[in-house]
């Protein structure tokens, strides 16, 4: 190693020393979630991301739904409230994972990318359409950057025509009605050009509106067989997500469980419980029976 690596390295050992982390309490609760990828075994009930009015709500919910009598009881309906809020963070999970495997296997598909192109051209169209119809002056003063954007537009519905099997109606017509509007002077009155302009651009949309719905029936289908195989269940994250669900599934099963036992031990109106209780009692030094009924 030189010596100037050996300097660098005892200064980056010396800084690295004096280094201890945030200070603020704000610093260390950001710190503390750098790590968090979908919060399922987070320890803290709510994430940063999470809305507290929402938990309150769902709490609510909650508890007007199972009527808890007791503080025992209550306890258990928050423990119900908190692994539904794990569960929904993990549906979370599952559904983001999904959605980007789906974009990344869809965005090859020529269906999506017509898509995308036509959705360009169409709104370009609308602008055009807008601004032909707006013209109410005889002279038009800035006929070279309405050109320019108009052939812009028509090459965006040229470029979406490409990726399909039939040709465009009306798209050859509007860019040989663009190329006479630019033949045309600064001072001149195109009224005429211009209607035809703004009927072409109409004929055009529409088409490629027909087309749009055509490709989205499509586009969704191949979503619905994609999304089978998108992400596959012997993926070492789905397996993880999958044993996070079975162990949430068993948390929530042994709390409803462990609520209908507390109801069970409810005091009845005479202060004395529905039926016998074991009670394990442990004293010291003299031994006791290991279990009294209570009645």
């Amino acid at each position: 190693m030189s010596q100037r690596s050996q300097i660098q390295a005892e200064t980056a050992r010396i800084n690295g020393a004096r280094s201890h982390g945030p200070k603020s309490i704000e610093g260390r609760t950001k710190v503390g979630m750098n790590a968090v990828r979908t919060g399922i075994r987070a320890r803290r009930v709510l994430l940063p991301t999470e809305s507290v009015e929402s938990y309150a709500d769902e709490a609510k919910t909650w508890v007007e739904s199972l009527c808890p009598e007791t503080d025992a009881e209550t306890e258990v309906v928050l423990d119900i409230v908190d692994a539904r809020v794990c569960l929904g963070r993990l549906e979370l999970a599952e559904k983001r994972r999904l959605e980007a495997a789906l974009r990344e296997a869809m965005e090859v598909k020529t269906e999506v990318k017509r898509l995308h192109s036509i959705d360009q051209a169409i709104a370009g169209l609308d602008a055009m359409k807008k601004t032909v119809e707006a013209m109410s002056a005889k002279k038009i003063s800035n006929l070279g950057g309405f050109i320019s954007a108009a052939e812009k537009v028509v090459e965006m519905a040229k470029a979406a025509e490409d990726l399909d099997i039939t040709l465009v109606p009306g798209l050859d017509a509007l860019g040989k009605a663009m190329v006479q509007l630019g033949a045309l002077a600064e001072d001149s009155s195109p009224d005429d050009l211009f209607r035809s302009l703004a009927g072409l651009a109409h004929l055009v949309e529409e088409e490629l509106h027909r087309r749009r719905d055509r490709d989205l029936v499509t586009v969704r289908n191949i979503e619905t067989e994609l999304a089978r195989e998108a992400v596959p269940r012997s993926d070492p994250d789905s397996r993880r997500l999958d044993l996070y669900r079975r162990q949430l599934d068993r948390r929530l099963e042994a709390l409803f469980d462990r609520l209908e036992a507390l109801r069970r031990l409810r005091p009845t109106s005479s202060g004395s419980f529905d039926r016998p209780v074991e009670v394990h009692l442990r004293r010291a030094p003299a031994p006791a029976p290991a279990n009294l009924a209570c009645q």
